[in-house]
């Protein structure tokens, strides 16, 4: 299946903005696990625990390392602990769903800069969510100015127009 995404600006005015998808998949975070398109480590950014006093934005400053194996990362609830893994600097433009018997269960291919993985903190929720991302939350302490936002997309008069496939094996 293919999502795209078609963003218009008719008109002179600089138009900032951000899109990304949700899709959610159905499996066990204590069996299932997620393989990419790299090896060694993946890097992702934390979601700061709440917003900054002055709205300035969610995501921290630290980083977290998560060392995959042949690709792989085992999921549970501890990996979403502190949230989304938020991962930028396209470090895999495939992530891919797999079971308990080591079989490929679906694919999400993407072309974005960035994209989310997550399942809700606490929850032991029976999904996780694999998302493409044209833009992200904004660090604590941002400068709100949108000319300035990491990851932001900038549109004069015309089109953007992106998409990712979902693959099911």
């Amino acid at each position: 299946m293919n999502v795209e995404w078609k963003v218009e600006n008719p008109n002179e005015t600089t138009m900032y903005f951000s899109i990304g998808g949700h899709p959610a998949f159905n499996c066990d975070l204590d069996t299932y696990t997620l393989r990419f398109e790299k090896e060694g480590k993946l890097n992702s950014e934390i979601t700061a625990n709440i917003i900054a006093d002055d709205g300035s934005g969610c995501l921290s400053q630290d980083k977290e390392t998560h060392k995959l194996d042949n690709g792989i990362l085992k999921m549970s609830d501890e990996l979403f602990s502190k949230d989304a893994l938020i991962i930028e600097d396209r470090q895999s433009d495939r992530v891919t769903l797999v079971d308990d018997n080591g079989n490929d269960v679906l694919a999400v291919k993407f072309d974005a800069p960035l994209f989310g993985v997550w399942s809700p903190v606490g929850k032991h929720a029976p999904f996780v969510c694999i998302e493409p991302w044209y833009g992200r939350c904004d660090r604590v302490g941002f400068n709100q100015k949108l000319e300035e936002r990491e990851y932001g997309n900038v549109l004069e008069n015309g089109t953007f127009q992106v998409g990712f496939d979902i693959q099911v094996l």
